[in-house]
C-alpha cells in the first residue's frame, strides 16, 4: 500500500481504492488482484492464471494456457524510417537476438505513426505449467528491463527510445 498521511495512490493485491484515495478496501471476489473501489464485488484484474469473467468474476484457466509478456517501445524516429530500416521484421529479429527467445514468439500487435510507437507481445515457450510459464516471462521482462536501460533495444539507427512499459498477463487464448 502507497500512502501519505491523507491520500492513498496505491493498494496491496487483493485491494481496491476508494474513489476520495482515502483507503484501501479488501476485494470481496477470490483470486482478484484489484477490484473495482465503487463495487468490492466486480474484480478488475485476477490473480495470474485466473481470467476475468464479464460479470467481475475471476475463472480458474487450464494450465496449458499461454502467459504473454506484453511491451510498448516509443520511438523518436518517423514511420518512413521505420520503414526503411526493415520495419516489423527487423525488430523482431533484433528484438529475439537481443532477448534471446525464438522469433516465432514475438508479434508487433501495433505499430503508431508519429513517434513510432510499437506494441508487441512475447508468447511463453518452454514450460510445462502457468508458473514455469510465468517465471520464463520474468526473466525475459527483466533482459528486456535491462536491454531498454542499456541501450540494447536502440535497434534503429539514430533512433533513441522516448518511453517504455510492459507487463505479464495470460493470454486470451491458447493457439
Amino acid at each position: 500500500m502507497t500512502c501519505s498521511s491523507e491520500k492513498c495512490s496505491a493498494c496491496n493485491l487483493g485491494y481496491g481504492l476508494t474513489s476520495d484515495s482515502n483507503e484501501c478496501l479488501q476485494c470481496t471476489v477470490q483470486n482478484c488482484d484489484t477490484c473495482d473501489s465503487e463495487n468490492l464485488n466486480k474484480c478488475l484484474s485476477c490473480h495470474l492464471g485466473y481470467n476475468l469473467a464479464d460479470d467481475g468474476s475471476c475463472n480458474l484457466v487450464s494450465e496449458t494456457a499461454d502467459v504473454e509478456l506484453s511491451s510498448v517501445l516509443r520511438y523518436d524516429m518517423t514511420m518512413e524510417d521505420y520503414n526503411g530500416q526493415g520495419g516489423d521484421t527487423n525488430f523482431v529479429t533484433q528484438t529475439s537476438t537481443a532477448l534471446d527467445v525464438p522469433a516465432s514468439s514475438i508479434t508487433v500487435t501495433e505499430v503508431s505513426v508519429g513517434s513510432v510507437i510499437i506494441k508487441f507481445k512475447i508468447k511463453s515457450f518452454g514450460g510445462s505449467n502457468l508458473a514455469e510459464k510465468e517465471e520464463a516471462l520474468k526473466q525475459i521482462k527483466t533482459k528486456l528491463d535491462a536491454a531498454v536501460k542499456n541501450g540494447g533495444m536502440n535497434v534503429y539507427d539514430g533512433a533513441k527510445i522516448l518511453n517504455y512499459e510492459s507487463s505479464i498477463a495470460l493470454s486470451s487464448c491458447k493457439n
